[in-house]
């Protein structure tokens, strides 16, 4: 293992920022509402039934799904992992 004396400040500005990034973690709310994915869902089917193309139907449910079990923030806590 090399010493510490031999890395350059920006090896270990960046060994840093890694060890915190990888440290973070994103919980999942208490207390989940499913009820907007629920909707999301019915309509989808529903929408299928009456013979109506599907609009991005996949993306919404994703949507629906993260944001109740990691709540209405969760793609603005993503973005601090990449």
């Amino acid at each position: 293992m090399k010493e510490l004396k031999n890395y350059s400040i920006e090896e270990l500005e960046k060994a840093i920022e890694e060890k915190k990034r990888q440290q973070k973690t994103i919980q999942p709310v208490d207390d989940p509402d499913f009820s907007e994915l629920i909707q999301t869902v019915r309509e989808q089917v529903e929408g299928t039934i009456k013979g109506e193309e599907p609009k991005d139907g996949e993306h919404w449910i994703y949507e629906a799904a993260m944001t109740a079990v990691y709540g209405d923030n969760i793609f603005e806590k993503l973005k601090d992992f990449y």
